[in-house]
């Protein structure tokens, strides 16, 4: 083990299967605060965290002739029976593997039952030499660490 911050550039994605990704951000989570107004000591406020949220998650990878994920947004826009079953049905969990130089895994995020939310493809400019991008957002239910 070295004594160097592991880095953010090789890491791996398991959602049903291995999928590429070019850039992942939002890991994190955020307590709700209650602002009470304490009377004791001159009206000074206290904050009260209530509840914790986690935020989304923003995938993004170029685009490839792959349909899967793709098909997934459509199986859920494509209501014709009880929400809740439908999504039900596509919640999975996303685990990402943050690697070493070596290729061993150093930490893994494992996001608890994910449900996309956003599908965004960005730009097209006849005036720039870039790649097309697809863009993933998900929510979760909790996060795993290790």
């Amino acid at each position: 083990m070295s004594n160097f911050p592991i880095a953010s550039f090789y890491f791996s994605v398991d959602y049903g299967g291995e999928i590429q990704f070019q850039d992942i951000t939002g890991i994190g989570a955020e307590y709700d605060v209650d602002e009470v107004v304490n009377g004791y000591f001159n009206g000074s406020i206290v904050k009260i965290p209530k509840k914790l949220k986690f935020t989304p998650i923003v995938m993004k990878k170029g685009i490839m002739k792959t349909e899967q994920l793709k098909s997934l947004m459509n199986d859920i826009g494509n209501v014709n029976k009880n929400l809740k079953d439908k999504v039900s049905a596509h919640k999975k969990d996303i685990t990402i593997h943050l690697k070493d130089e070596k290729g061993a895994i150093s930490m893994t995020f494992k996001l608890i039952e994910a449900i996309p939310i956003k599908y965004n493809i960005s730009k097209f400019n006849a005036q720039e030499n870039s790649i097309a991008i697809e863009e993933l957002s998900f929510v979760y239910k909790n996060i795993e660490i290790s």
